[in-house]
């Protein structure tokens, strides 16, 4: 009996990458890994310590609104100048 060497091939989500974000913390984390950014990346840009962005992105906490300022300005500044 012949047997059938078959290969699929697909593309496999990335351990801990959100599918379908939907808190703040799945959507920064989804956006970050998009871009291949790092926390420490994220948190240099955003004037914030590094574990913020992991508590951020964990749901531990949210984040202040000077902070949510930032990252508006932050997310509006890399939105526009891809």
């Amino acid at each position: 009996m012949p047997f059938c060497h078959l290969h699929l091939k697909a593309k496999k989500p990335r351990p801990g990458y959100p599918v379908n974000p939907t808190t703040f913390g799945e959507r920064l984390k989804k956006w970050r890994l998009d871009r291949g950014l790092r926390q420490a990346d994220v948190a240099k840009q955003l004037g914030v310590d590094p574990m913020t962005i992991v508590n951020w992105e964990r749901g531990r906490t949210k984040p202040r609104r000077k902070a949510r300022i930032r990252i508006i300005e932050f997310l509006s500044y890399t939105l526009n100048s891809q």
